[in-house]
């Protein structure tokens, strides 16, 4: 009841304004001149002077008296009880503000929960991104959050938590009809999917993403999806439809004029042909992802360039020029802070000086590479991609005891992240430890 009758004093208000102005101005202005005599119904005002001016002041109080009934909500009200005791009872419009004030106190805090995610995120602090994106959940579920909570919580290897806040997020999303925040929910579960060896829900959800893209007409979302299709085709070891998926998305970001599109691309596509074992299409791609990097001033893709093209070098056995474009990378990523980078380029550096056969110097960048993903306290699959490089050089320098503890932490890690793909690499690497002993 209280909400019309708020309704009805608004309206009611506002009438008493515009008349209180008109009133005003037509008590200031004179209409006697020569030049309003076509206008006799305004020269006849200016005799209505002092009651144009009682309209205004009363209009003024009557402003005043809504204004006060608008602000006036009894909270209570008096009853008599059976026996005719006095006593208060709530009333609604009591009842109202008491949940207007809950409801602006929750937004506030919503608010604050969010924008504290946003600076720890921003200072890579993720752990504490995704406790505060999540306190602002629990106040209040927004897709917002939900989407960059999931994101944090991907990135500090929470993967099973990342998914469960996702698929909030994907259920508000479909509550309220958003498909882009639909999409994004759908390919970054499927993202998830994929990393975890779950091929066919990965796929399922990227084409959903992208039928979803198609459908509002978003060429990079769709470019997006086609790439994250690529990957999981990669993952699956169907290395021609990677390419096929990979190189539409290239056309689409070309179409679209998206170079930071284009250059993940082609770095993508670089690595694809680097494992079909086609260096020099490999080569090829990095550069020119290489070049697009470097002329948008995108530090940390021109840092990861550099270190395939260094792995490219490596598959050619030009050790030099691999260990050249590693450092090179490994300066760079330290320069930016760049820690995922560095540890990539410490591990192929590891991995270049173990071809060479200098297993202490390979030893050292991969336990280097180790190290520095633990501190982070995230990077959980890189920590088990080095410790299988670890116990896989220990099996070379004739320590199988050290290869098999190394080994066994790597599949006890992937088995936390559910990496189905690495733990079968690694079962494959201990059998074949055991077998030599």
């Amino acid at each position: 009841m209280w909400r019309y009758r708020k309704v009805v004093l608004i309206i009611l208000r506002n009438c008493f304004v515009l008349l209180a102005t008109i009133s005003s101005l037509l008590v200031g202005v004179s209409f006697a001149g020569e030049e309003w005599r076509q206008y006799p119904l305004l020269q006849e005002l200016d005799n209505q002077r002092p009651f144009l001016l009682i309209i205004a002041v009363v209009s003024g109080f009557l402003i005043w008296l809504i204004n006060l009934a608008k602000e006036v909500r009894p909270a209570l009200e008096a009853i008599q009880s059976k026996d005719g005791t006095p006593t208060q009872k709530a009333t609604f419009s009591g009842f109202e503000t008491e949940m207007e004030d809950t409801a602006n106190d929750r937004k506030k805090r919503t608010k604050e929960y969010f924008i504290a995610g946003e600076q720890d995120f921003a200072a890579n602090n993720y752990t504490g991104a995704a406790k505060n994106y999540k306190a602002s959940i629990e106040q209040l579920p927004t897709m917002a959050a939900c989407l960059n909570a999931g994101i944090a919580l991907d990135i500090i290897s929470d993967k099973m938590g990342a998914e469960q806040v996702y698929q909030q997020g994907l259920n508000i999303a479909q509550q309220k009809g958003d498909q882009r925040y639909e999409a994004a929910f759908l390919s970054n579960i499927g993202i998830i999917y994929r990393l975890t060896g779950k091929f066919d829900d990965a796929l399922k959800y990227q084409k959903k993403a992208f039928n979803l893209h198609k459908a509002i007409g978003d060429q990079r979302g769709q470019a997006n999806q086609l790439c994250n299709i690529g990957l999981i085709y990669n993952d699956k070891g169907m290395i021609d439809n990677a390419l096929e998926y990979c190189k539409q998305s290239l056309e689409l970001y070309e179409t679209a004029k998206d170079k930071s599109g284009q250059a993940q691309n082609l770095r993508i596509i670089g690595i694809i042909y680097r494992r079909k074992g086609k260096l020099n299409e490999a080569l090829s791609f990095h550069q020119q992802a290489l070049d697009i990097d470097r002329a948008n001033k995108n530090l940390s893709g021109e840092a990861e360039n550099l270190n395939n093209i260094g792995l490219i070098y490596k598959g050619k056995r030009d050790f030099d020029n691999a260990l050249d474009y590693c450092n090179q990378a490994l300066d760079l990523c330290r320069r930016i802070r760049y820690e995922f980078g560095e540890g990539l380029a410490l591990s192929a550096i590891g991995a270049i000086y173990n071809s060479k056969g200098e297993l202490d110097k390979a030893l050292d960048y991969c336990n280097q590479a180790l190290d520095l993903y633990r501190s982070s306290g995230f990077y959980r699959i890189g920590q088990a991609e080095n410790l299988n490089n670890i116990g896989l050089i220990y099996q070379d320098k004739g320590k199988p005891d050290l290869a098999l503890e190394h080994l066994k932490q790597a599949y006890f890690l992937f088995q936390q992240e559910g990496v189905t793909r690495g733990m079968e690499q690694v079962e494959n690497n201990i059998r074949k430890v055991r077998q030599s002993k």
